[in-house]
């Protein structure tokens, strides 16, 4: 009875997003809404899951099919994710339920059409047809700021299948000792990720289903919860920005991650700060090892080590060194508004997170 009604609560959920967006599309003029469909694949050959897929006739166009992707709260570093499916040629729009002002502008520089829960819209065929509206503000309508999913808990879950999915062959209490967190932690953070559609599976056998929303969910969990937390401090030292010294630390257990591990891992970014990842019992010794003096305008991240990921990378260049894990080093590059590091993210992603585009 209770698994039937979760199916019911999703499909009702489904239904008033679906609603919602052909309240806000039957507002644009020029625009004709003809149907909605709900998830599934779009765009020929490359297999890409949308959310819905909506079916429009435009003024002076003709109809066209448009996958639709929702986003509860779009932020900055997300744009580059989504330009990421528009590069591959789908055409794609944005649902939210507010888009502000910069980032509209945003995802208007990146050819990406949007539609939110207070009327701005942006659809563009390049030479036909363009409806731009932004600014329209958010009232207080009742959907609320809250995320349950995001938390410093579910970081370390959210990371644990990246780094070990697609298929997850393991129970509860092997995954709880793998991240570090409490068997009833765990059984609610899975709970939440099935609710969601992430995950799929029971007992000792999961499967990730929706990559790239596991993927928004690390990153988010990530930079507003579990990094700050273990945030130690900014440092200065003697090498500027020649972190290569860094290679030649030995006996000192910490990982290598932010910009120069995003340079390691794609050699594309020229990095002008690293973020060090480091146990408590060698916080100390690493410090003196290196020289490192607090600076507000340190390019050396400190911070300490929780249960993230690092594993042994080879290169003929570099030697042998410990970095942390990619999803880390992606969600570190996309905490800046910079866009050297947002195509480093992007290179990084298809290299080495290549299933979390589908």
């Amino acid at each position: 009875m209770n698994h039937e009604h979760k199916k019911k609560m999703n499909k009702m959920n489904e239904k008033w997003l679906m609603a919602n967006l052909r309240r806000i599309l039957e507002k644009v003029p020029g625009v004709e809404v003809l149907g909605i469909k709900g998830p599934r694949a779009v765009g020929g050959d490359i297999r890409y899951v949308s959310d819905f897929v909506v079916r429009v006739k435009i003024s002076g166009v003709g109809e066209r099919e448009v996958g639709v992707e929702v986003k509860r709260e779009l932020r900055p570093w997300m744009v580059p994710v989504l330009k990421e499916v528009v590069r591959k040629q789908f055409p794609l729009l944005v649902f939210s339920r507010y888009i502000s002002p910069p980032l509209a502008e945003k995802l208007r520089e990146n050819g990406i059409w949007f539609a939110d829960m207070c009327g701005n819209v942006f659809i563009e065929i390049p030479g036909k047809f363009l409806v731009f509206v932004k600014g329209n503000k958010l009232r207080n309508e009742g959907y609320g700021d809250s995320f349950p999913l995001i938390s410093r808990g579910g970081a370390h879950v959210y990371l644990f299948f990246l780094v070990e999915g697609p298929e997850v062959k393991m129970n509860y209490r092997e995954i709880a000792s793998h991240c570090g967190v409490s068997l009833g932690s765990l059984v609610k953070i899975i709970g939440g990720l099935k609710k969601a559609k992430v995950i799929s599976g029971e007992r000792s056998h999961y499967r990730v289903e929706h990559p790239s929303f596991l993927l928004e969910l690390w990153v988010r969990s990530y930079l507003e919860k579990l990094k700050p937390f273990c945030f130690t401090g900014r440092f200065t030292w003697k090498h500027g920005s020649n972190f290569r010294n860094l290679f030649e630390v030995r006996d000192i257990s910490f990982g290598i991650g932010g910009e120069f591990g995003g340079e390691v891992l794609t050699e594309y970014l020229r990095a002008s700060s690293v973020n060090l990842w480091v146990r408590d019992e060698d916080m100390e010794h690493l410090r003196r090892y290196l020289g490192l003096m607090r600076s507000r305008e340190g390019n050396i991240f400190v911070f300490r080590f929780p249960g993230i990921h690092v594993f042994q990378y080879k290169k003929k260049k570099y030697g042998k060194i410990f970095l942390v894990s990619p999803p880390v080093i992606y969600a570190d590059l996309l905490e800046k508004e910079d866009p050297r590091t947002f195509e480093t993210a992007e290179i990084l992603r298809r290299r080495f997170m290549k299933w979390t585009l589908s």
